[in-house]
């Protein structure tokens, strides 16, 4: 197994390349808007080296592109990206950055059960029913004590 930090990603495109959500040429999920495709096809994250800044950039493959008129990304991201998903980005590039370090150390014996440890707090352990971001911090912190337990 390759060590690293594991991240689920869903499958969004069919043969031609297109999106598994398109029907008869609409989006069949647009109310529940996924990240992926409301940022598409822009992404964002935390700048390292000028902190509160956020760098911008646009996934080459062109095909799906929208087309109209023209905007500048910066105004794009302000208008679109939510203050909540800026710091959940922001977050994840934290916590990313603080498991690193352990998780180089841990003996190779855990790494099952580090990867376990990793998938279930990222995306298992939420309740529907409370706010997203501050079970996403507990989970990360509980990781991390987890992380630590094992060194």
């Amino acid at each position: 197994m390759a060590w690293g930090f594991p991240a689920l990603m869903m499958k969004t495109k069919q043969h031609e390349d297109a999106s598994v959500f398109l029907r008869m040429s609409k989006c069949s999920v647009h109310d529940a808007k996924p990240r992926a495709c409301g940022l598409y096809p822009l992404g964002f994250g935390p700048d390292d080296e000028t902190p509160g800044e956020w760098l911008q950039f646009m996934i080459p493959e062109k095909r799906h592109h929208f087309s109209g008129q023209r905007r500048l990304v910066q105004d794009w991201i302000n208008e679109t990206i939510s203050e909540e998903d800026r710091d959940f980005v922001a977050l994840g590039y934290i916590y990313t950055a603080e498991l690193a370090w352990p998780l180089k150390r841990i003996d190779r014996k855990h790494e099952e059960q580090i990867l376990r440890l990793m998938l279930l707090f990222q995306y298992a352990f939420f309740d529907t029913s409370e706010d997203f971001l501050p079970q996403y911090i507990r989970n990360m912190e509980n990781l991390k004590a987890q992380v630590k337990r094992l060194l």
